[in-house]
């Protein structure tokens, strides 16, 4: 009952949350110096007060800001996020179309980045000080500290123009003729269609993208893994368990782990949703049909409503990670009560 309650509160406030974000970003964006008349229709159509004036009419913006959120907030009670400026089409439906490739990538980064991660973090907190440690930890800096933008381009040009490893961008090779199916998930849409060719094409697709976005999520879990790890290794049943004549992989996978999980796994959450948020530039590069190009095209267009639609789908996905992270607490340690 206890843990029903939190859920019923979490779930109230992620409501709250969602429009005190739809709040802020409103203004926010409405307080850039330009004008979406221009970005929209042109420096030439722009210069014609009838024509600004018809498309401010056309999409609210003749009228006071508070007047505009009051409409946008009705509109959002209701489950509509408005129409997007730049393409015409509800921005609900626009977000349904490149949310699944940018989830898809970020499943898979997220894949490499803990698995990567918890390894390269156990091999160096059970050999503290050897090389194996100093060169694992110095992966872990470089994944922190390389931008991705840099990152992608060399691996492009290593991995795909150089030795001819991967493919480069986009989800899948057009050769194929495969362009997805009713999921949007590539690879979910390969295995429905019984497209063996597509799925692996699909998969080779991401793990460039993949292993770009995920390598600053890959050192924050290496250093956490480590730091928890070696703290939990130091205690007074963990030397028990040795005497008892455990081997060291039976001490570190049975007793150890699970006591060093709960800051491992928040990172691991946390760093799925900073992926959501810092994919735009990867997107870019990897040429990714994404949430990350849909963002950058609406902020370059001043599409509003579309803005806002992305601050709040990111918004939503880190409160929910956030929940599954405190439910996951529970689950390992029952020391955690709500």
């Amino acid at each position: 009952m206890s843990m029903l309650k939190y859920l019923i509160r979490r779930l109230l406030f992620l409501a709250v949350l969602l429009i005190g974000v739809s709040l802020a970003v409103f203004f926010i964006v409405r307080l850039v110096p330009a004008n979406p008349a221009v970005a929209y229709l042109g420096p030439q159509a722009a210069g014609s007060p009838a024509i600004v004036a018809a498309f401010e009419a056309r999409w609210g913006l003749d009228k006071p800001l508070p007047v505009q959120y009051f409409i946008y907030l009705t509109s959002l009670l209701r489950g509509d996020l408005g129409t997007s400026i730049r393409t015409g089409q509800p921005v609900l439906k626009d977000l349904a179309v490149c949310f699944p490739p940018t989830i898809e990538l970020a499943v898979v980064s997220i894949l490499i980045a803990a698995v990567l991660g918890v390894a390269f973090g156990v091999i160096s907190a059970t050999r503290p000080n050897t090389l194996a440690d100093q060169i694992l930890r110095g992966i872990s800096v470089s994944g922190v500290s390389v931008p991705s933008f840099w990152l992608g381009l060399v691996f492009l040009y290593v991995f795909y123009h150089l030795l001819h490893w991967l493919p480069g961008p986009g989800r899948i090779s057009p050769q194929l003729n495969f362009s997805g199916g009713p999921t949007r998930f590539m690879l979910i849409d390969a295995l429905l269609a019984g497209n063996g060719a597509a799925f692996a094409d699909a998969l080779r697709h991401l793990i460039l993208p993949g292993l770009v976005l995920g390598m600053f999520s890959m050192g924050l879990i290496t250093r956490t893994t480590r730091s928890s790890l070696m703290d939990v290794m130091s205690m007074d049943f963990i030397r028990t368990a040795r005497s008892k004549g455990l081997s060291r992989a039976a001490v570190v996978s049975g007793h150890a782990m699970i006591n060093a999980a709960s800051p491992v796994i928040t990172v691991v959450g946390m760093g799925f949703c900073n992926l959501l948020g810092g994919v735009i530039l990867v997107e870019k590069i990897f040429n990714w049909p994404g949430v990350g190009q849909y963002a950058y095209l609406s902020a370059t267009g001043l599409d509003f409503p579309a803005i806002t639609g992305v601050a709040l789908l990111i918004a939503a996905v880190y409160a929910g990670i956030n929940l599954v992270i405190d439910v996951l607490y529970a689950a390992i340690d029952p020391k955690v009560r709500y």
